[in-house]
């Protein structure tokens, strides 16, 4: 299904032109308009075409159902929506996907709207007609006010943000991110999705463990919050606040008894914490390890594969490890034989280092 938040003008016209892709790889085309005069879907030879026959001044969610839309046009199941096309006048806020069907009370939070509780300030418009076999999403959004210089901004997979797309490991699913919810994916093709919801602001980065059995989660803005899930079930294990702002980088060790988050502090500063999270499991309590501001600039931030208790930073000029001990986190300066004065913050360090204590 496609939702988009919309304005139209009752006294002018509008056209959307929505390209769709089959699982037989055949394209087909989706029109909507308040142009068509006809009250019901019409299938013709270049496409569907729906009216839309409720325009009006005030703000609308406009949802519709491509799979209605493409029954007894084609014997294919749908495999996704590859663009969108919006033609003349026309207001558009948002526009996202989905499996579910929401209402105005459970729209995801780049969605939703101000008093959004209040049904007769807005419209909800199921083109052709609201499917009876899709399942409800469950989610309330948080309230807040719209106003001109805050809308709502939307999110994806585009690469917005460099650690918010991973492949766990022992998996099938890619995991990515649209906003504040976390999407998991099956590789194969039309593969079902899986949702983890409870952010309340855009998701930056994403760590799993080595066996892949919990995924840990940052949000930034003014609520840098850390989540660690049980990936298989979905359940939110805890949340950790650490962090004031700036969330960057997150890693959790291969055991999975560790977890490590660098931000910025209330000061802006660049804050490293470590977690001990080996008690979550078994419904324990996530205690803080260690915690050190820095002055060096961190773009990533991993636990070190070869050696307990010893992380390695890199960010603009630098190259950092650092040790755990005594419940004080100590960094060195890495050498790494190379004049280059610059370390690239999305490159893998794989190089034979030489560490001077």
């Amino acid at each position: 299904m496609l939702q988009a938040r919309v304005k139209v003008t009752p006294v002018k016209v509008f056209v959307i032109h929505l390209e769709v892709q089959t699982q037989d790889q055949n394209v087909h085309r989706i029109s909507i308009s308040s142009m068509y005069r006809t009250e019901s879907l019409q299938r013709k030879s270049n496409g569907i075409q729906i009216p839309f026959t409720q325009s009006s001044h005030r703000w609308c969610i406009m949802a519709v159902d491509l799979v209605t839309a493409l029954r007894k046009y084609t014997t294919s199941p749908l495999s996704c929506l590859r663009s969108a096309q919006l033609c003349s006048w026309l207001t558009l806020r948002a526009l996202f996907t989905s499996d579910l069907k929401f209402s105005l009370q459970t729209l995801p939070r780049d969605m939703a709207l101000s008093h959004a509780l209040d049904s007769s300030l807005f419209e909800f418009v199921w083109l052709p007609q609201e499917p009876l076999d899709v399942g409800c999403a469950d989610v309330m959004p948080v309230s807040r006010r719209m106003t001109a210089d805050k809308r709502p901004s939307s999110s994806s997979s585009a690469g917005e943000f460099a650690r918010s797309l991973v492949w766990p490991p022992h998996s099938d699913e890619l995991v990515f991110t649209a906003s504040s919810v976390i999407v998991a994916m099956a590789a194969q093709a039309g593969g079902a999705q899986r949702f983890f919801l409870g952010h309340t602001a855009p998701v930056v980065a994403l760590a799993f463990d080595g066996e892949g059995r919990l995924m840990a989660s940052a949000q930034d803005g003014r609520q840098a919050v850390i989540r660690v899930w049980d990936f298989r079930s979905r359940q939110c294990l805890a949340i950790l606040n650490g962090h004031a702002s700036g969330m960057l980088g997150l890693d959790v060790s291969a055991d999975g008894r560790a977890l490590l988050g660098v931000g910025q502090d209330s000061a802006c500063r660049q804050l490293i914490v470590l977690w001990d999270i080996s008690h979550l499991r078994s419904g324990g309590k996530p205690t803080v390890l260690a915690q050190s501001t820095t002055e060096y600039n961190i773009k990533v931030a991993r636990f070190s594969a070869y050696e307990e208790d010893h992380l390695v930073t890199a960010g603009r000029d630098n190259v950092r490890m650092y040790r755990l001990k005594a419940g004080q986190l100590r960094g060195v300066t890495v050498r790494t034989g190379a004049p280059s004065k610059q370390a690239s913050d999305h490159c893998c360090v794989a190089a034979t280092v030489e560490l001077h204590l």
